[in-house]
């Protein structure tokens, strides 16, 4: 990255020194030369003189050229001898046209390739001068160089410039030295920084050398920098105030914890993260960047950031930054927040500090990414914060979100549908998105099917949760055709999507009877008797849940259900154990999902045997044996679950009773009663 800077027309004038006529005219005319402007080509922090201009961009034009005859009449090769030369203000020219010499390729590339070039900006003669200008230069030297290439990058790693910077930056900034030194000595290690291996260098120690295929020596001068590089850089952080240092030094740390996995973790171990809020809440939006940017790489990779940032009240500044009128600025920040929301602890905070109404005004944002994010985040508040779904509410983040499920990308309406799915767990909240149309919208939304799982799935989960202890929303999605574009999902091989499809035809039958008839003019029953066979205790539970309610006082769908041999299926789920891996939804145990599953068979066979027909069609399933297994253990059984095998046993001996009076008594039905 290259910053933009003013340009001088002509050189600062030199007082006389005790050095040659020709050291002496060579300063004074180098000094001037190459004066700097800005190029296109630089991916590194090009740093320039302070230096003013009536027609900046005619002198640029000037300087370029100028530039390039330096390099055209190898002056470049008689300016680097001129470093080391007894005359300090030789040395500062030489060094100041050195320096703006650099800012072109053809210049920088010059300077590298000259034998015992580096060694002198490295030496006494550059960096370790004493005089502090000249340790300006050379480091801005350094830095430009640093700025156009890997391969030059590299270089000036093996030759030491990582270390040799690192402690002069932290030297003068200790010792209250010259600021513009530790200005270009951060920026030099800010582009050394864009290489990977020079990166890994200034983390972990024997970090850099891997990445490196240079000598040994060269390994080891890399490696130097491991011990310290990083630290150093969190020092100068909370020590500077200076804006361009602050900028260069926070760009290197990201840099670092981009490319090194250890990284993150030394950063909170250094104890890094107060400097990191301290960015955050600069008054420069390219340090609030930072700030964000480096809280979401720890948050990603360290446990620790979560606590720490409960300890920090870090979601304060994140909510300030959220709310900037910067975009860059808020999305690093929105970013930020969706790593930290992991933990259902930082959403709580997250909202007492007023998080919610900020990220609802983000919804109306035209940046997708950002838009994403923050929908992201109220998903998760939604999802594990009971509150946030009535804030959500009051906030008026429901308009937009039923809006969004029309944006042009899926992943928004996906998104948006997310957050509906579970800020509609709150009655009251229910009542509104249903009222803003959104029901015939979700249920537009179900045609994607399997094709596109995220979308489907937080569609069907709104619907079904709409549909959960709401007759006009069951109503509604029958109308809008939800049903029956929900249907082809019982039997998806995405098991969510089939649990999520599976109750919501349970929470459509519950809170609206009506629908039994329509489920049989869908056709919907055959895919819920096939999946009783489900390996899914949970689609399970659900499905049986649809029959024993579907089969209530309908004899039309006792008949279909018994022609479709539901009772074979749902005998089998009797005999059935106990899945330790269930125990994880709802807080059920296995023993106490095993159970209702039960209890629920024994109901749907109770109406199944309802008519003779159905009680054979028990009978033949091997029904009696199974429930009376089920029953013989009456201390342990719940009473709701005895009274539906009981149910079921008495409608079998009354509706199929010659028949079944033998199998009955085979049983032990007589000992049990």
């Amino acid at each position: 990255r290259w910053r933009p800077s003013i340009v001088r027309a002509a050189a600062r004038s030199l007082r006389p020194a005790r050095s040659s006529a020709a050291e002496r005219s060579s300063s004074a005319g180098f000094s001037m030369l190459a004066t700097t402007g800005a190029t296109n080509y630089i991916d590194g922090d090009i740093r320039y003189e302070d230096i003013e201009s009536a027609e900046p961009e005619k002198d640029e034009a000037k300087a370029v050229r100028v530039r390039k005859a330096l390099v055209d009449l190898d002056v470049v090769s008689a300016l680097v001898p001129l470093l080391s030369s007894a005359a300090t203000e030789v040395v500062v020219s030489a060094s100041g046209a050195l320096f703006n010499a650099a800012l072109g390729l053809a210049g920088a590339e010059r300077i590298r390739s000259l034998d015992g070039a580096l060694p002198l900006l490295l030496g006494k003669c550059g960096i370790a001068h004493a005089d502090a200008r000249v340790r300006a230069n050379t480091a801005g030297i350094l830095q430009n160089v640093a700025a156009h290439c890997d391969a030059a990058r590299e270089q000036l790693a093996v030759a030491g410039a990582l270390s040799a910077l690192l402690d002069l930056a932290t030297r003068e900034a200790a010792e209250t030295g010259d600021v513009n030194v530790v200005a270009r000595c951060v920026s030099a290690i800010n582009n050394l920084a864009l290489l990977p291996a020079n990166a890994r260098a200034l983390c972990a120690p024997g970090a850099g050398q891997e990445a490196q295929d240079a000598a040994q020596l060269a390994d080891a001068q890399i490696g130097r920098t491991a011990r310290s590089g990083l630290g150093s850089l969190l020092e100068l952080l909370g020590s500077v105030e200076r804006e361009d240092v602050l900028e260069d030094a926070s760009l290197a740390v990201v840099q670092i914890l981009r490319v090194e996995v250890d990284a993150c973790a030394e950063l909170v171990t250094l104890e890094g993260l107060p400097v990191v809020k301290s960015l955050m809440a600069h008054m420069d939006e390219e340090l609030q960047v930072r700030g964000c940017q480096l809280l979401q790489l720890c948050a990603k990779s360290d446990v620790r950031t979560h606590a720490a940032a409960l300890e920090l009240a870090l979601e304060l500044p994140l909510v300030e930054r959220l709310g900037s009128a910067a975009e860059e600025v808020q999305e690093a920040a929105v970013l930020a927040t969706t790593a930290l929301f992991v933990r259902p602890q930082f959403g709580r905070a997250f909202r007492k500090a007023e998080g919610i109404s900020v990220l609802v005004e983000l919804l109306s944002s035209q940046d997708e990414s950002l838009l994403a994010a923050a929908l992201y985040c109220l998903g998760q508040l939604a999802a594990t914060d009971t509150p946030s779904r009535a804030r959500i509410r009051d906030d008026g983040g429901l308009e937009p979100m039923a809006r969004l499920l029309t944006h042009g990308s899926t992943r928004i309406a996906a998104a948006a549908a997310h957050v509906l799915r579970f800020s509609a767990e709150n009655e009251e909240v229910k009542r509104v998105i249903r009222e803003l149309g959104a029901i015939p919208t979700l249920c537009k939304l179900l045609a994607a099917g399997e094709a596109d799982t995220l979308l489907t799935t937080a569609a069907t989960g709104a619907l079904s949760n709409l549909c959960l202890h709401e007759p006009e929303g069951c109503a509604l999605v029958r109308r809008a055709g939800g049903l029956e574009a929900a249907m082809p999902q019982l039997l998806a091989q995405n098991g969510l999507l089939a649990l999520l499809t599976a109750q919501l035809f349970e929470r459509a039958v519950v809170s609206a009877p009506d629908n039994r008839a329509h489920f049989r003019m869908i056709g919907a029953l055959g895919p819920l008797v096939r999946q009783l066979g489900a390996t899914d205790a949970h689609i399970r539970l659900a499905v049986v849940g649809v029959l024993a309610q579907a089969a209530h006082l309908d004899p039309p769908n006792q008949v279909r259900l018994r022609e479709l041999g539901a009772a074979l299926g749902l005998v089998a789920l009797l005999a059935l154990p106990a899945e330790p891996e269930a125990a994880h939804t709802e807080g059920s145990s296995a023993a106490e999902l095993s159970l209702e599953t039960k209890r629920r068979a024994c109901w749907a066979l109770s109406h199944l045997a309802c008519e003779p027909i159905g009680a054979a069609a028990v009978r033949e399933a091997g029904g009696h044996a199974a429930l009376l297994a089920v029953l013989s253990e009456s201390s342990k059984v719940p009473p709701l679950l005895v009274a539906a095998g009981t149910s079921c046993l008495f409608n079998c001996a009354m509706n199929d009773g010659r028949q079944s009076a033998n199998t009955l008594r085979a049983a032990g039905a007589v000992g049990f009663a």
